[in-house]
């Protein structure tokens, strides 16, 4: 029963993992270097309520907006991408992005917070004192300090592929394993139950193990002997 319901929710909850971290990242980063502009202030006021809706009501509301108002993505329901890759993706967009919208504001807030405190630095002001362009200190020396911390935090967030799917797949009545745990529960399926927990151990498992492991690539100066 897990490995038949495993599919969609992995599908889902990469995308999402996959979307907060190409867009969050990038505004907590561009949030840092406009400190005290309009460009901040939206990022972070959009970042606040972002982790202040609700997931269940984004939801609702996306269904009624895109999909009975306008019509441009399915209500419910989930398709296989070995099936029809296309109609896969219109499915599976708005359950990720409504999944990955408060990731997506965390890693900005985290993002914005270690660059600032890394944007001050005595060596970011010698590389400015000596002409270096803004872009090159950003990306080439800012960054790679700086986003330690945000790796520590998606990796944290990565067990929500599995785990934090359960509103998700019963508002857009998908058939993943969030919903599997949650019939479960509601039954008293105990089994199903313990299976479900112990993949979900075993992903934060995981997920800790390659944060650890990404760190020595990240930044030479973290070796493990």
């Amino acid at each position: 029963m897990i490995i038949n319901r495993l599919p969609p929710t992995l599908h889902i909850g990469i995308f999402a993992f996959i979307i907060s971290v190409i867009v969050g990242v990038p505004m907590g980063i561009m949030a840092a270097v406009k400190r005290g502009g309009w460009i901040d202030g939206f990022i972070t006021t959009t970042a606040n309520f972002a982790m202040a809706i609700p997931n269940f009501w984004l939801g609702i509301l996306g269904i009624y907006l895109f999909s009975l108002t306008l019509g441009w993505l399915p209500v419910q329901g989930y398709v296989s991408p070995t099936e029809d890759f296309w109609a896969s993706t219109k499915y599976v967009l708005m359950p990720s992005l409504v999944l990955g919208l408060s990731s997506m504001a965390i890693l900005a807030r985290q993002a914005r917070s270690s660059m600032l405190e890394i944007i001050r630095q005595d060596y970011i002001r010698t590389a400015r004192s000596k002409g270096i362009k803004q872009k090159i200190i950003i990306f080439k020396h800012a960054l790679r300090n700086a986003i330690i911390p945000v790796v520590t935090l998606a990796g944290l967030m990565l067990p929500n592929i599995v785990g934090g799917s359960v509103i998700i797949e019963q508002v857009f009545n998908i058939n993943g394993l969030g919903r599997l745990l949650l019939q479960a529960v509601f039954n008293q399926d105990i089994v199903v139950v313990q299976g479900c927990l112990i993949l979900i151990t075993v992903t934060v498992a995981l997920a800790n193990l390659l944060v650890d492991i990404s760190y020595n690539y990240i930044d030479p100066r973290i070796r493990y002997k």
